[in-house]
């Protein structure tokens, strides 16, 4: 949940500066919110704590001296493309878990948190949710980045930074909340404990 609320704090001050015209403190941030999604990836396994924390800080110098060599990088590129690359590649993973050979990866939220076999209709039923989650995040980045080309930065970060986020929490949280009024033969789910599921290295294996 913490992890949830820092993302949170770094798309509302992303979004603030970019209206405010900082573009470069603005890119700065998201770059280094990637550096700290990195390293707390890398950073997991002890065994190579000390190898891994010295490549982070290897990182982290290099990013500094981009900033300061090349003052003519393009900010609207750096701010852009991470949040773009980012709903393409969630989009990706759900649609590659959906191929013949693969659990689709809302099946396998579900096998996790129930611990065992999926009552009737709830395999479907995640299969088609996981389609959903396929197209979704790709519809939001190319519907960001047709806000972007017509009406400017501005009106992206409000796309890409407060209305996309909105949009899928709001499909988030409406799906658990369908699932249990709706189809209550399935279960009811609960939205905290497939967050946790969510953010378990095992869930993604």
């Amino acid at each position: 949940m913490i992890r949830l609320l820092l993302f949170g704090l770094v798309l509302i001050s992303v979004h603030l500066l970019t209206l405010a015209g900082d573009i470069p403190l603005a890119a700065m941030i998201v770059v280094g919110a990637l550096i700290l999604i990195w390293a707390t990836a890398m950073l997991r396994g002890a065994a190579r704590r000390r190898i891994n924390a010295a490549i982070v800080a290897v990182v982290c110098l290099a990013a500094v001296g981009v900033f300061a060599a090349v003052p003519t990088l393009d900010m609207h590129t750096v701010l852009i493309a991470p949040p773009l690359l980012g709903y393409l590649l969630t989009s990706a993973v759900f649609a590659y878990s959906l191929l013949p050979d693969k659990e689709p990866l809302i099946t396998r939220f579900c096998r996790l948190m129930r611990r065992g076999a999926l009552p009737d209709g709830l395999e479907a039923y995640a299969r088609m949710l996981t389609w959903a989650w396929a197209i979704l995040p790709a519809f939001l980045a190319v519907t960001a980045m047709g806000i972007y080309a017509a009406f400017g930065l501005n009106a992206w970060s409000w796309a890409s930074n407060v209305v996309n986020p909105a949009l899928l929490v709001t499909f988030y949280v409406g799906e658990h909340v369908f699932r249990g009024l709706c189809l209550p033969h399935l279960g009811t789910p609960s939205i905290l404990e497939t967050v946790e599921v969510m953010f378990d290295p095992v869930s993604w294996r």
